[in-house]
């Protein structure tokens, strides 16, 4: 993950998000001319990411979709309406941001943006360049630093379900984990989740109801495979943004 030696160092973590932030200040705020679907979990958050992002494209909605692995090229990250950016594009947004990287290095004593973070920032100048409607965001690690988390106000967040990963930073129990992803849940927003296990939703529950957010379950009542539930979680949260 590249995010990952960074959230290791002594330093406090949140200094990375800050810095995200302040790279997005400098580029105009890309991310206000497009709706966010924030998505994390342990496993399925890409599967719920790329159907979403073709339920959005289906409907005649501009969508961009922003996901962490890749299988060949990291340029497969970045995605508008189920297309890879091109490399005419990706060169050309990198030679616009490096005055921006640079002055970042020289005013933030924790160094350049990482990787992930600029990678998102060329994703989001992308959207935003093809005038998207709709951008889907996978996080990265975790949820509450993660440099995805920039988002002030996104249409939906969304948490595929708890397991134990990246234990070193994300804590040794399942409990801690959950409180950091959902640092994703916003305040007044809405969240969606397929976690079955009471005690996790007890604390999906609480965050909400501390931030005011709207919280939508989706059963598992049929012991159905995660690849069918991973769908339905997808088509969930398309339904509710019509709303």
């Amino acid at each position: 993950m590249p995010a990952k030696k960074q959230l290791q160092r002594k330093n406090r973590p949140e200094i990375y998000l800050k810095r995200m932030s302040f790279l997005l200040r400098l580029l105009g705020r890309p991310d206000k001319d497009f709706q966010i679907i924030h998505i994390a979990g342990t496993a399925g958050k890409g599967s719920v990411a790329n159907v979403i992002q073709s339920i959005l494209s289906a409907s005649g909605q501009k969508t961009g979709l922003y996901t962490s692995p890749y299988a060949t090229t990291s340029m497969e990250k970045i995605k508008v309406d189920g297309l890879y950016i091109s490399h005419a594009d990706f060169a050309k947004i990198v030679n616009d941001l490096k005055p921006h990287i640079n002055l970042i290095y020289r005013r933030f004593s924790c160094g350049a943006p990482s990787y992930f973070e600029i990678f998102l920032a060329i994703a989001l100048i992308y959207f935003q360049r093809q005038k998207c409607r709709w951008v889907v965001l996978e996080t990265g690690l975790g949820g509450r630093y993660d440099p995805t988390n920039f988002v002030e106000k996104p249409i939906a967040a969304a948490i595929t379900n708890i397991d134990y990963d990246h234990t070193d930073i994300l804590g040794k129990t399942l409990r801690q984990i959950a409180i950091d992803k959902a640092g994703i849940i916003k305040k007044n927003g809405r969240f969606f989740t397929a976690e079955q296990r009471p005690k996790l939703l007890k604390i999906f529950k609480k965050i909400c109801e501390e931030r005011g957010a709207d919280f939508y379950h989706l059963k598992n009542d049929s012991a159905e495979d995660y690849h069918r539930l991973n769908r339905r979680l997808a088509i969930m949260i398309c339904r509710h943004y019509r709303r």
